[in-house]
């Protein structure tokens, strides 16, 4: 089929960029009738994940170890339970002008078990690897690793994130391999993008038990094969686009009825 080019876009795409947003305000939210401190093991976890960052523009400037700064709930970045302070929400996202440097080892963020937001998108992480202790956060609904520059292979224990709702890991080039048939266990799981990276083999077609995704983007790697027809499954679906791989045969029919029936 060459570079045939699947794409439904809609004015409800913009639900997911307030559906993010509404998320990211909920787990920033301070106030609180009672001051609720930052856990030290969470504080000294996060302090030993920054020693590994070039942060030449400041977006770390807070997260010190002295006696002024030493509620890391107050930090950059940071987000805190007003009733237990752990850390809910760590959002490091980095900009075009603003961002982190630096091969970060994100096992360090294990003691973090109550984390639920966690967005580190473009920043400059070159030689750094998703771990596979990534299935330690199993309170996760939101992760962004976008435009990182992780290398590696995608991890099965991902599919482990049994709360995850965004899963975003575009434009990280040097992510090469298969994509992990344990995603199709991401059974919350509303938003996939794996836009952009080095993939490669078949589409694994456990991606059509997610039953509740709106928005899947698998363009511009090196996947092969023919589509799963079991993608035809996922009636939520506002989004899809699979352009710019190598995939081969026909659009089956029941993805091309799908996308009829979502285009009315």
């Amino acid at each position: 089929m060459g570079n045939y080019i699947l794409k439904l876009c809609y004015a409800l795409f913009f639900i997911f960029l307030h559906s993010a947003s509404s998320i990211h305000g909920h787990f920033n939210s301070t106030s609180s009738t009672k001051e609720v401190k930052c856990k030290e093991r969470e504080r000294e976890a996060l302090l030993r994940f920054k020693q590994g960052l070039q942060d030449d523009y400041g977006m770390l400037s807070t997260w010190r170890d002295d006696e002024k700064n030493r509620d890391c709930c107050k930090w950059n970045g940071i987000g805190c339970s007003n009733e237990t302070g752990h850390v809910h929400m760590l959002d490091l996202h980095g900009s075009g002008t603003h961002l982190l440097i630096g091969a970060i080892n994100l096992s360090l963020l294990i003691e973090l078990k109550n984390i639920k937001y966690l967005d580190l998108s473009r920043n400059y992480f070159l030689g750094s690897y998703i771990p596979e202790l990534i299935d330690s956060f199993t309170k996760l609904r939101y992760l962004n690793i976008s435009s990182c520059e992780f290398i590696g292979r995608i991890p099965n224990q991902l599919g482990k994130l049994k709360n995850l709702q965004y899963l975003d890991l575009k434009y990280n080039e040097f992510l090469e391999g298969q994509i992990p048939h344990e995603l199709g266990n991401l059974s919350q799981l509303k938003y996939l993008n794996i836009e952009g990276n080095n993939l490669v083999g078949e589409i694994p077609c456990e991606l059509g038990n997610l039953a509740k995704l709106e928005y899947l983007n698998l363009g511009g790697n090196s996947l092969s094969g023919a589509i799963p027809y079991q993608l035809g499954n996922l009636a939520q679906l506002q989004f899809l686009d699979l352009g710019d791989n190598l995939l081969d045969g026909t659009i089956p029919f029941k993805i091309g009825e799908l996308l009829m029936v979502q285009s009315h």
